[in-house]
């Protein structure tokens, strides 16, 4: 629009414009947005700020979506799906700190160790094993050194939550 003409748009065009620049979430919510910033007495930059706010954030959910679809998971689990009855020994706000992702800031590593089937792999985007550090020779061919190389490397700067329990892949076929 130039400079010089009616700074009045048609709504049809605005919807058309909107569509145009690929702005999904101001086309759809144009209508309701400028009602609450009349009502609200909301300045231009206010207005043009919330907005932007709303494409951006639907645009990241979008993204996350993608990347989650992109991972193929087989089964798409969440930290309010996890039952935290289960494993008969867990700390449930350590596990619910991790999620905050500090140690990540932290430059930090995150361990969940644990029996197969406590829900190590349920909660992980971390490291998880189901074998105890003192058990991690055998699985480098007995070279201590080795070992004792990763371990150093892991556990510097680590969180560590230990669960233990029977497995919950299992717990239908346990008998009581």
């Amino acid at each position: 629009m130039s400079p010089n003409k009616d700074p009045k748009t048609a709504p049809d065009e605005l919807h058309r414009q909107l569509a145009y620049l690929n702005l999904p979430f101001i086309q759809e919510h144009v209508e309701e947005l400028a009602g609450q910033a009349a009502e609200k007495q909301w300045s231009h930059v206010d207005f043009l700020g919330r907005r932007v706010e709303g494409e951006a954030a639907l645009r990241q959910d979008r993204s996350r979506i993608r990347r989650i679809q992109q991972a193929r998971f087989p089964v798409l689990k969440t930290l309010d799906q996890f039952d935290f009855t289960w494993p008969a020994k867990i700390n449930r706000l350590a596990v619910q700190n991790l999620f905050r992702l500090k140690f990540i800031e932290d430059r930090a590593n995150a361990l969940l160790v644990g029996g197969v089937g406590l829900g190590k792999s349920h909660l992980a985007i971390v490291l998880t094993t189901n074998k105890a550090f003192k058990q991690w020779p055998s699985i480098f061919c007995n070279d201590a050194t080795l070992t004792s190389a990763i371990l150093d490397r892991i556990l510097h700067h680590a969180q560590i939550v230990v669960i233990e329990g029977k497995s919950f892949r299992m717990k239908d076929r346990i008998e009581p």
